[in-house]
């Protein structure tokens, strides 16, 4: 009897290993080339922690888990056909480009200024994605016109298409950064060389922080320059998740300190979300960073609902213990927006946690008193 029992375990633990096994993963340029249809919209979040121990998996056949990754802040860009870019005389070759709102703090003058405006960078997909660098024009100090360039000569080879088990290419490039605010600063160019060796090394399921479960590669970038090795999970509908390991001679597999970490949901075509989501309703759902961030004592928490959803909006404390309910209830499709107050509360950092239609996201805040 004791080894029938044993056998059935065996037989259970097998079935349930094959269960998670997954079939080498391919990403073509067709699949890449999707996630830039111009009006199509991507957001990049940031887990800014300074170091984080991550698990980055096994080489060959893996599962990586990343639901515990935080989103700090973010960045949303907009896809747009190259004759929309501003900036073609830089881009030459772009087949695709995303523009962005960025703010950027400069070195001027022994201090330190914010410029902010619009920024554009360019892409060639074709059996090589190429990013050409980044150019963007703005208000420096809040009324100076200038111009920042970061181009990349030549372009800085991110993936070598289609995207499957064992490829690898090479890719060399002097980003060349450019800053003019004429007639008060214009300072000659400077350029940073790079050199890196590029493997896709991994295949497997790719766990999100928003829940989702995708088939992904894995791509290991090795600077030639300093040893430091990126590593960014790569699914074939665009979400991903991007960390670096700045120790040269790191672990590969496993656990590592990870800096730099960054990931995106899956991204769909704008036009097509806009259309089945109807007039004026969000595409998707989402949890924005509260504001103000710090706060003392009241601060806006604001959420989108693509269709009617029952609607849980929770606060905890680090020990992970419920401090706030402040929403439980249906809601309907749209942008919604509460206030929380922790007038009673001390000091210190908090997560509000957003459930709804399946989707679960977590950020965190800091009351300041």
């Amino acid at each position: 009897m004791n080894r029938f029992l044993q056998s059935c375990v065996i037989a259970c633990v097998l079935a349930f290993t094959a269960s998670q096994a997954v079939a080498q993963v391919t990403i073509t340029a067709t699949d890449v080339a999707e996630w830039y249809i111009p009006s199509t919209k991507a957001t990049r979040y940031f887990d800014t922690t300074q170091a984080k121990m991550v698990n980055i998996g096994d080489t060959g056949s893996t599962i990586w888990d990343f639901r515990g990754l935080l989103r700090d802040s973010s960045l949303t860009t907009t896809a747009v056909t190259p004759s929309a870019n501003q900036f073609p005389n830089e881009f030459p070759g772009a087949t695709h480009a995303v523009q962005s709102n960025l703010t950027l703090t400069l070195t001027f003058g022994g201090g330190q200024i914010t410029a902010t405006g619009t920024a554009y960078q360019g892409y060639k997909i074709d059996n090589f994605m190429v990013d050409f660098g980044i150019k963007g024009s703005g208000l420096v100090a809040g009324s100076i016109p200038g111009t920042v360039v970061w181009s990349k000569i030549p372009g800085d080879t991110l993936m070598a298409l289609p995207l499957a088990m064992g490829v690898q290419w090479g890719s060399s490039d002097s980003a060349i950064t450019t800053i003019s605010v004429p007639p008060y600063y214009t300072p000659p160019p400077t350029a940073t060389y790079e050199s890196s060796d590029n493997i896709v090394d991994a295949y497997g399921l790719l766990k999100l922080p928003d829940s989702t479960v995708q088939e992904a590669v894995r791509i290991r970038r090795t600077s030639r320059v300093t040893g430091t090795v990126i590593f960014t999970f790569q699914a074939k509908d665009g979400a991903f998740v991007q960390l670096t390991s700045y120790v040269p001679g790191a672990p590969i597999t496993g656990s590592i300190q990870a800096w730099n970490i960054s990931w995106g949901k899956a991204i769909t075509a704008g036009a097509t979300a806009i259309a089945s989501a109807g007039p004026n309703l969000p595409e998707e759902y989402s949890l924005e960073q509260n504001y103000p961030n710090p706060f003392n004592p009241s601060t806006n928490i604001r959420y989108a609902l693509p269709q009617g959803s029952h609607v849980l909006l929770e606060v905890f404390n680090v020990l992970g213990e419920r401090v706030a309910t402040l929403v439980d209830e249906n809601q309907g499709a749209g942008n919604h927006e509460v206030q929380f107050n922790g007038s009673g509360l001390p000091s210190g950092m908090y997560f509000y946690r957003l459930s709804a239609g399946g989707f679960v996201e977590t950020l965190k805040m800091v009351l300041m008193k």
